[in-house]
């Protein structure tokens, strides 16, 4: 694809050094590539890491409806606590 978007940052020497230098050890033909694979990859780990936690509030969200539902079905009906209830001589 070709690329027809500039984007332009400054960074003092030591910094730019050590972007040049992470690049060319991990194999970069350029700093470039290199900023462009970083920066995108950072936002596929942000959307990966926000989508886990979607997944995780809406997981709580439902055992909270459906403790609340419970807890709604035992004080309209207590005798459905006694029956879902296991006596603790069961567990032993």
């Amino acid at each position: 694809m070709s690329k027809t978007r500039f984007v332009q940052i400054r960074v003092d020497e030591g910094q730019f050094e050590r972007i040049k230098n992470s690049a060319s050890a991990k194999g970069y033909k350029t700093t470039s590539d290199y900023i462009r694979d970083l920066l995108l990859e950072k936002g596929l780990v942000f959307e990966r890491k926000f989508e886990e936690i979607h997944r995780a509030v809406m997981s709580i969200s439902q055992i909270i409806k459906e403790t609340e539902f419970k807890k709604r079905d035992i004080q309209t009906n207590p005798q459905t606590e006694q029956t879902q209830t296991t006596p603790s001589s069961l567990l032993d």
